[in-house]
Parts: C-alpha cells; structure tokens; sequence
C-alpha cells in the first residue's frame, strides 16, 4: 500500500513515515499477540494423561462394515483402549465414527430391543464361531442361528454391549465418535423392520462406567462432498445424479444433518477431580477457524480449556500429504486460541498438539497404535483475536481496499501563476 501510494507522487507525505508506522504497527502487534497466547496457554488446573486410540480401520472397511468385522474391531479397540490404560491414561480417545455399531445412544438401542432387530453374520454356526474366537472381548455372546437358513443371527445391540461393558472393565472414560439421532424410532415397511430417524448426526460422545453420559455434540459444519454437497444437496434428483457420476465420496449415503448447537462435553478424568470441558471438532470442521472457534469461545470468554479432534483421514488413501496438512490446520486453531489439542485419527495422523502449535508427540499414519501424553487444560482468557473473530480481518481488508482506492485518486496540481516564470 505504501509502495503504491509512493508511486502516485506521494512520497513526501507517506513514504518514510508510512513504512516506519507499518512496521511500529506489526511490531507492537507481534509482542501483544505473542502476550496473549501465553496468558492465554496457562494452564487451569494438574495436567491430565490423555490416551489417543489410532484404529487404523481401512476406509473400504468403513464403507461396508461387515457384522463380523464390527465385532471383531470391537474387540480390538478394547485392547488397545486397556494398553493405553496400563501406560496410565486417565481419559481414552477414540476416532470419528469409530463406535463399531449403529445406535450408542440408550432411547434409540431400546427401541432397536423393543422391535428384537438382529444383524446377520452371513455365515453358518462353525464358521461363526472360528470368525470371532481369539477375540477375548467377544467371550459370552449368544449366536442365533435362522432355522430356516442356518445363518447366525446376533442382537443389533451386542456391538454396543461389548463397548460399555469393556470400558467399564477398563475404568477409563472414552471419548468416542458415533452417530446420534433425533426421533429413531423402528418402523415395518412392506414386511420389514426398518429403522427410521427425523435427524441423523456425525456425533461426539462420553462414555463412563459402562453408561453413555449426558450430552451429544453433533457436527455443526458437514464436510463437502464427503457428507454433503453444497447447494446440491437441497435438491434429491441432482444430488443422487452427481453421486452417479462419482462426484462425492464413494460409499456415503449423503444422509446426515448439521448440528445446530455449540454444545461441550464434560470428561472426567480417573483421579483428576473435576470434569474438563473439551469441545470436540469433527474432522473437517478443524479447517475452519470460525467453527472451532464457537465451540472454544462463547460471549469473548473461554468455554472450553482443551480441544478433543477425531478424524477419519482413511479418505486420503495412500497419500500422505493430506494428512499432514490436515494436521497442520490443527495445528494454526491452537494458536489461534491458546489452547492444547488431542487429536486422535483412524488411519492417521493422531497427535498431540500445544497451545502454541507445536506438536508434541504423534503416531505414524498407517498403523494401529495408542499415544499417552500429560495435557493442562488451558485456564486463561483467550487471544484478542479470537475473541474479535473475523471482523479483525475484515476491519483489515476495510482499510485496505480504502488506502488503495486512495492511490488512484488524481492528484491536485498547484495552479501555475501566468504573470510568473516557471521556476
């Protein structure tokens, strides 16, 4: 802006002074904004070890998740869950969407007992039992087999049962990815049992002494064409039609809704007195500054003292790049707000993250595996930045537009005196 204002023929009056003010300015901003952050990174009480479960789920596993393989993953989260126990985790951490069955929830899984809805292992008795034995977490759950075909049949809520009995055997409160629903009823449609909802979310949930805690963050901002399609998706018949055309994540029923409250869940961790608010972006939702934002800040105050992100980046396949330039935005939302992050991620990358965005240890992507760190909640007031939000930037680029619309402002010329020789 100097530089042009210069070369319109103002030199005099901005030239030096302009860049001397812009530099004061940058100055005193850096050494207030470096203030903040660490005021804003003190802690609010004892650092608490936090256990992040990397599951390592391929993503063709994901998208047909056979009963079998639900049941078997259940198992061996568990196993990982009680390895990371033994390292002296105090709260567990578990990926985006990794519940390995379809209702947590206990309204929605009573009303899958009350219509006796059953999944299918599509195998026979022997082949059955050979699938899940070696599984220590499975050991007591009753095989049905149809009289008709033979096919073993298991109660649509043993992947749940399995789930809080393990945790409340572990003793470790999990934080866990599951689907949460509004209004999930079963119905019977043209002789079948189907199970039918009013909303259905990609949720965050608490899991503790084998009961499913009260609270439920449902995701505020759906990733695109990986669970919506902008502006697509209002209309049925064209999104069906871009899907056809492989334009949206391959498997995806494109059928959930976005969250509408900022809400934070309370964990408490084994021995570490009171709960810890954690707010728990999803996935994509750490790319956006705004949506981390609402959940950590609330009225310019903090809300929340640690930021909990699952993530499934098994979309990313094989590459490795996306991954860690997902992790690096999670990075720039901790410093943005003071505050330390867990991450924990299927396939990778889980790591742990400081109020200045370092990161302080991580897993390799690729791999199943448990990381165990010390994390403080942060306790003080959050960065001036976060608290103004974008209207800083855009204050900025109010300024900034003006300055250089200034620039193109003829200049005024001094009225040459006829009865005077030019100089």
């Amino acid at each position: 802006m100097v530089g042009l204002l210069v070369a319109r023929g103002r030199a005099r009056a901005v030239g030096g002074v302009g860049v001397g003010v812009w530099g004061l300015v940058w100055v005193v901003l850096s050494v207030v904004g470096a203030g903040q952050i660490e005021r804003a990174a003190s802690p609010a009480r004892e650092a608490i070890r936090f256990g992040v479960v990397q599951t390592n789920v391929a993503q063709s596993t994901r998208v047909a998740w056979s009963t079998a393989e639900r049941l078997q993953d259940a198992s061996r989260f568990l196993d990982l869950s009680a390895e990371a126990a033994d390292l002296g985790a105090q709260v567990l951490v578990w990926p985006e969407t990794m519940f390995p069955g379809e209702t947590l929830e206990a309204d929605a899984a009573l009303a899958d007992a009350g219509a006796s809805l059953g999944w299918s292992l599509d195998m026979q008795s022997e082949e059955a039992v050979r699938a899940l034995e070696g599984f220590g977490w499975l050991d007591g759950i009753e095989l049905r087999a149809r009289e008709d075909t033979g096919v073993v049949i298991v109660e649509s809520g043993v992947a749940r049962g399995v789930v809080l009995r393990g945790q409340r055997s572990i003793g470790v409160p999990i934080v866990m990815g599951a689907a949460g629903y509004d209004g999930y009823r079963v119905e019977t449609s043209e002789g079948r049992l189907r199970p039918v909802w009013s909303a259905r979310y990609n949720s965050a949930f608490v899991v503790d002494g084998g009961v499913v805690q009260g609270g439920r963050y449902d995701k505020l901002h759906l990733t695109p064409f990986g669970e919506t399609m902008p502006y697509i998706s209002a209309w049925g018949w064209l999104e069906s039609a871009f899907l056809r055309i492989g334009l949206g994540a391959s498997g995806m029923a494109f059928d959930l809704n976005a969250g509408d409250r900022a809400e934070r869940l309370r964990v408490s961790a084994v021995g570490g007195g009171q709960p810890v608010v954690i707010a728990t972006p999803i996935c994509f939702e750490a790319t956006m500054p705004n949506v981390v934002r609402r959940l950590v800040v609330e009225r310019g105050e903090r809300a929340a003292g640690l930021i909990v992100q699952m993530t499934n980046d098994g979309w990313f396949g094989w590459a490795t790049g996306g991954r860690e330039q997902h992790l690096d935005a999670v990075r720039w939302r901790a410093v943005e707000l003071g505050t330390p992050i867990v991450r924990s991620a299927n396939t990778g990358v889980s790591a742990f993250v400081d109020a200045r965005g370092r990161v302080t240890d991580r897993l390799p992507a690729g791999e199943a595996g448990v990381l165990v760190s010390e994390v403080a909640a942060a306790g003080g007031s959050v960065p001036m930045a976060a608290r103004l939000g974008d209207s800083l930037a855009w204050f900025t680029l109010g300024v900034t537009v003006i300055l250089i619309g200034l620039g193109f402002v003829p200049r005024e010329h001094p009225r040459q005196d006829p009865a005077r020789p030019a100089a």
